[in-house]
């Protein structure tokens, strides 16, 4: 059987050492695991791995053959490895030569009114981009081997013809194609014809656990029912179903529930995040308090003991630019978190993704922004705990990359005291790491 990346790996850099992160889960690598890992690449066997790695090396091969099986046992048990019975090539290593991911948003129509909306969705912009500047992205995406493509709004529902269009061409591109929607619009023969073209995986959004706080939130007054529905249209259609939360001021009190919710609706996996301080989330009543936020933590990191198991890598940076989103205009900007306007690359309309990715003097300032270079993070005890948390949160409060993120920061210091009082005893050895690190 060859043995191959179930996708391409990710790998966090960092001065202090390397690291996967699966999930929840940290994996340290040195340059060995990372060289076995670049030979993964759904064309060899593991024998035949094993041979180049011992005729690189100079090693003999049953002196070393015992390590390495042991290390493929773990990969596999993580969901890194795979093995498949025919030869899948696949490009192992993520190299920080173009974008890891990419996210499009098609339109800003939106047939919901969420009151909290990152895109301010609503009506569709003037000028959106046509079926046909699509087609030329796809093809500059397709070159570049951007890998998984995320079509997302506004609602994508609202452009079938147009999504299906583009999942047609991404899957006959062999790259992995994603719908971020709200899940109303979908009917059963919608979803067929999706699946049938490559779209295999969607997202949608269950913010509340009750209709009185969903629907409040959503902004209709059956987005609850719909949400259900849908998500039992795509479940039977076969789709993988991941669930988003956004956590905030009105829904916080179900709390509990909403960490069950991938037992209560059957997904497959889910995603909890906060409101961002970016188009109608700029309001601060939605805001969560930092001791929200501890609380959020202590409960969805706590063990049946009672402790808190937090596995974490130094962090000296967010992961920004690898993941840039293209506007329904056209704009560039270096995730979804950074839209506003002294932060954009640059227009697929008047320049190429590749020359944006290549030779755009803010994108490589963003991506050499480290803790080391803010305000006042780059004397903070907590500096590589958070590593400053997000740019974009910290051009939203202050104008400008170089500060801390306040909305993290608060929250950073009441989480780190818990670990320190309630860790387990690998987390307080790792937070302790962290401390020495910082000294150092």
């Amino acid at each position: 059987m060859y043995v191959k990346v179930s996708e391409q790996v990710f790998i966090r850099k960092t001065s202090r050492g390397n690291y996967i992160l699966q999930g929840d889960h940290v994996i340290e690598v040195n340059e060995i695991a990372e060289e076995i890992l670049s030979l993964c690449d759904g064309t060899r066997t593991s024998e035949e791995i094993l041979h180049k790695l011992c005729q690189c090396h100079g090693e003999d091969v049953e002196d070393v053959r015992g390590d390495f099986e042991e290390f493929l046992k773990t990969m596999v048990e993580d969901h890194i490895l795979e093995y498949v019975d025919a030869p899948q090539y696949i490009d192992p290593l993520y190299q920080y030569d173009r974008p890891y991911s990419i996210n499009i948003e098609i339109t800003y129509a939106c047939n919901q009114n969420c009151v909290f909306c990152a895109a301010d969705a609503g009506t569709p912009l003037k000028n959106e981009l046509t079926q046909k500047e699509i087609d030329t992205l796809l093809d500059e995406i397709t070159e570049l081997h951007i890998n998984p493509v995320t079509i997302t709004g506004g609602e994508p529902l609202l452009k079938y013809d147009i999504v299906l269009h583009m999942v047609r061409r991404i899957a006959s591109a062999g790259l992995k194609p994603i719908m971020l929607t709200n899940a109303v619009l979908i009917t059963e023969e919608m979803a067929e014809n999706l699946y049938a073209a490559g779209l295999h995986t969607i997202q949608t959004s269950v913010d509340g656990m009750t209709p009185e706080v969903h629907n409040r939130i959503r902004g209709t007054s059956t987005a609850l029912d719909d949400v259900k529905r849908g998500i039992s249209i795509f479940k039977e259609a076969g789709f993988e179903v991941h669930l988003s939360t956004v956590l905030n001021r009105q829904n916080f009190f179900q709390l509990e529930n909403i960490l069950a919710i991938q037992n209560l609706f059957g997904s497959d996996k889910t995603y909890i995040s906060f409101v961002h301080p970016l188009g109608r989330g700029k309001d601060k009543k939605f805001h969560l308090t930092p001791q929200q936020v501890r609380n959020y933590f202590v409960l969805s990191h706590m063990t049946d003991a009672g402790e808190i198991l937090n596995e974490f890598i130094p962090r000296e940076r967010c992961s920004i630019g690898t993941s840039p989103v293209v506007t329904p205009t056209g704009d560039v900007y270096p995730c979804m978190l950074t839209k506003f306007e002294p932060l954009k690359l640059g227009n697929i309309r008047k320049t190429t993704l590749k020359e944006i990715w290549q030779h755009s003097p803010l994108l490589k300032e963003l991506c050499t922004c480290s803790v080391y270079k803010l305000e006042p993070c780059k004397t903070c005890e907590y500096r590589l705990y958070c590593g400053g948390g997000c740019r974009g949160a910290s051009f939203a409060y202050h104008g400008t990359i170089y500060k801390n993120d306040p909305y993290t920061c608060g929250a950073t210091r009441l989480i780190v005291k818990e670990l320190k009082e309630r860790g387990t005893k690998d987390t307080k050895e790792r937070y302790q790491t962290l401390c020495e690190e910082v000294v150092e």
